[in-house]
């Protein structure tokens, strides 16, 4: 099944603000969020990804057509090296539970080599219980989990060597 991420268009924003709604309605199971008068969710970093060079937008595509999105985030560290996040992940119903995912984190996490942190809200079990298994079969195990004083949940930390170069093919004389 050929999976891809593509970078969001600033004229593709209210695609992403679509599946936002549908990923922070299923948020708000952990948290007090609620809807604006319009009944949409407020993500009130949405427009930082089209201004800020250290966001990155990606919608999930299976099979060319939209499947969920990926927000990856660049932080500067104390030391100044960047540590890569997952901002947000979101996979729609009908491509659970099929490797989608896993794949998907996979192509992200080589796409930027380096230093990774990503965290998960406590009460989101299901997603804490995911980014385990992806990071461990990821790393092979090499990875740190910690919890952070300004965050009611898991952090995941490790690096990503970033894709491979391809096997050379055999040589033709």
């Amino acid at each position: 099944m050929p999976l891809t991420i593509d970078r969001v268009d600033l004229k593709q924003r209210a695609v992403l603000q679509s599946l936002m709604n549908m990923y922070l309605h299923e948020m708000s199971a952990f948290n007090e969020m609620g809807v604006d008068d319009d009944g949409n969710f407020e993500y009130k970093h949405m427009s930082c990804y089209w201004v800020e060079p250290e966001r990155h937008p990606f919608f999930v595509r299976v099979k060319g057509k939209i499947a969920g999105f990926v927000l990856v985030r660049d932080i500067d560290s104390i030391s100044g090296d960047t540590i890569h996040s997952i901002a947000e992940f979101f996979i729609l119903n009908t491509y659970r539970r099929l490797g989608i995912g896993e794949e998907i984190a996979r192509i992200v996490l080589n796409r930027f080599p380096g230093k990774w942190q990503i965290a998960v809200q406590e009460e989101n079990r299901v997603g804490r219980l995911f980014w385990k298994r992806v990071i461990w079969r990821y790393t092979g195990g090499k990875s740190h989990e910690f919890r952070s004083g300004d965050w009611d949940g898991t952090v995941f930390e490790f690096r990503s060597p970033g894709a491979k170069p391809p096997e050379p093919g055999p040589l033709s004389e």
